[in-house]
This record gives structure tokens, sequence and C-alpha cells, in this order.
């Protein structure tokens, strides 16, 4: 006769579940984000570390991936779900896109919260080394990376005059 009580896994009680009466009890995935979830004026933060991860139908899911797919249905294959307002513990549906991977890095960069490419320090500055502003319509971004599209007009100017003076100096 086993000593372990009814309703016992091997790997102990499973994250969706709690002790009930009689053994284990489901508990619904909407109570489950709701009692991790704290709403603030502007975002709907969920409480655990990071991104957040349920279980929901024996897998594991991050939240904000699973409430866009409640909410719009399956996420197509090669989009990511991002956030619009660059926290990424909000699951707050108003805040969250689709976008693929590379609109979401481009996002990251004009925004300057990158860490990769030039390196936070220099993403969050307001302007480039002469001075001009990084805005939406004065910012390239290439590799992850801003570029002065006014510094870059600038050197294609350079590069075209001296190319200019090159074939002026060989035709006779």
């Amino acid at each position: 006769m086993s000593t372990k009580p009814e309703g016992h896994t091997p790997g102990g009680m499973l994250p969706q579940s709690r002790l009930g009466v009689k053994g284990f009890v489901e508990v619904p995935i909407s109570e489950r984000i709701k009692a991790n979830t704290v709403i603030t004026p502007t975002c709907h933060l969920w409480t655990g570390r990071g991104y957040g991860n349920v279980w929901y139908k024996h897998k594991r899911h991050r939240v904000h991936r699973l409430l866009w797919e409640f909410a719009h249905g399956a996420i197509p294959d090669g989009l990511y779900v991002c956030h619009s307002c660059d926290v990424r513990n909000c699951i707050n549906l108003d805040h969250l896109w689709l976008g693929t991977h590379q609109e979401n890095m481009h996002d990251s960069v004009v925004k300057g919260r990158a860490v990769h490419g030039v390196g936070r320090r220099f993403t969050q500055q307001p302007h480039c080394k002469n001075g001009h502003p990084y805005t939406p319509e004065n910012t390239r971004v290439h590799k992850q990376q801003r570029r002065c599209l006014t510094c870059l007009r600038a050197s294609w100017k350079r590069r075209n005059d001296k190319r200019s003076a090159v074939l002026a100096k060989a035709r006779p």
C-alpha cells in the first residue's frame, strides 16, 4: 500500500495546480494570470521575473505571447510579440504588437535601449558626434547601429566629389 497522497506527481505539485479537498485541483489560466499581475495606470505588470512563464496545457508559455494568442489567434512563424511601452514584463494587450526580429531590433535602437551594436552608452546619446540630433527623421539604423543622416549625406557628398575629381583628371 502506497503512503503517497492521492494526486501526487513524481515532480511534486505542478505550477498550475493547487492542493484541493480531494487531491490537486486545476486552477484556470485566467485566475493564475490575474493572481500574478499588478495593474498600474499605464501597464499590466507580470510580477514574476522577466517576461514571465506559465504552464498551460502541459507546456511552458511566455505570458505575453499566450495572451496575444488568446486575443488575436496564433502567432505566424517568424513574428514576435513586441512591447511598444518598452517594459518587458508588461502584459497589457494595448502595448503589444507583432513584428519581425529586425523590426524589434530597429525599435530598440531608435528608442535608445539597444545593448548591442554601438553600445548602450552611445545609444542613449541624443545627438551624433557632430551635434546633429538623433530624431526619427534624421536617424538611419543599419546592423543595430544608429547613423546620423545629415552626417551620412555629407560623407556621400565628399565621396562623390572625390570620385568626380579623379574622373575629371583622368579625362583628356
